[in-house]
């Protein structure tokens, strides 16, 4: 069984965004809650954890704690409550590992509410992914990603996050596979002109840290047009989407949002 697992972003908003209908820079009001669940599965030997966070552009952190056998260890990473863990920077985006010394297995659950609100008003929660992590994980595929920016009520942003955990920087390209409908009558993808470019952007990310980028901040990615996307490194990496979704206009209150699946699918020739 696993004793190490990785998230590339633990999900949190606090930081300022783009109005797209005004142009200015505004902060959301919801506010934001994450925990994650880890359970030991030895019936018999209580686990030592070691969780390592990791920011976009500041030294990793460590913090330790101990399970007990046969039991559920929860612990919260943001929110209103009393105790969080000392020096945990949440005004950061940031990634995660969990290091055990019996098997465990780990999951997320991130939710928010609106300003003044008791019930969360939307919610994700997601399993970590087990490592160590190899050669299966130079290449990653999230198979569904679009933004919607248009005049319609409807506002959805993509965010993509990549988690560098090895000692050195890791050399990676991301192409976006443009989309297409299948049609029921001809039996085959119908191809929108416009959208026929491959789209690939090239990123480093540093020694220990995470790199996040909105899809629409990627040149050549064009709005309202669905899109496939395959991360490849040189080392192996972890990738993480987060869909948020917003009234158009109004972005200081998401209305929802989603954590997109991505799955690992080894070395992906690209170049």
């Amino acid at each position: 069984m696993y004793k190490e697992w990785y998230a590339a972003e633990i999900f949190a908003q606090n930081f300022p965004i783009q109005n797209w209908v005004t142009g200015e820079m505004v902060w959301s009001t919801n506010q934001y809650f994450a925990g994650v669940l880890i359970i030991n599965l030895s019936q018999s030997n209580k686990t030592e954890v070691k969780m390592t966070f990791f920011y976009p552009n500041e030294p990793a952190m460590d913090y330790e704690f101990t399970i007990q056998p046969g039991c559920q260890g929860r612990l919260f990473l943001g929110g209103d409550y009393p105790v969080l863990i000392p020096g945990l920077n949440l005004s950061k985006r940031f990634g995660l590992r969990i290091q055990s010394t019996e098997s465990v297995v780990a999951q997320a659950t991130l939710w928010e509410r609106l300003p003044n609100d008791p019930i969360s008003n939307s919610m994700s929660t997601f399993m970590l992914h087990p490592g160590p992590l190899g050669k299966a994980e130079k290449g990653w595929c999230c198979v569904d990603s679009i933004t919607l920016r248009n005049d319609k009520p409807l506002e959805e942003r993509e965010w993509f996050t990549i988690l560098n955990p090895n000692n050195q920087t890791a050399s990676c390209i991301l192409r976006f596979y443009p989309g297409a409908r299948i049609d029921p009558q001809s039996h085959a993808t119908m191809l929108n002109p416009e959208q026929l470019n491959l789209v690939d952007f090239p990123v480093s990310i540093p020694a220990e840290s995470i790199f996040s980028i909105l899809q629409s901040d990627i040149p050549g990615v064009q709005p309202n047009k669905a899109y496939s996307l395959i991360a490849s490194s040189d080392l192996p990496i972890v990738l993480q989407g987060v869909r948020q979704i917003y009234t158009r206009g109004n972005n200081q209150a998401m209305r929802d949002f989603a954590v997109l699946d991505a799955m690992p699918v080894g070395h992906v020739d690209i170049k």
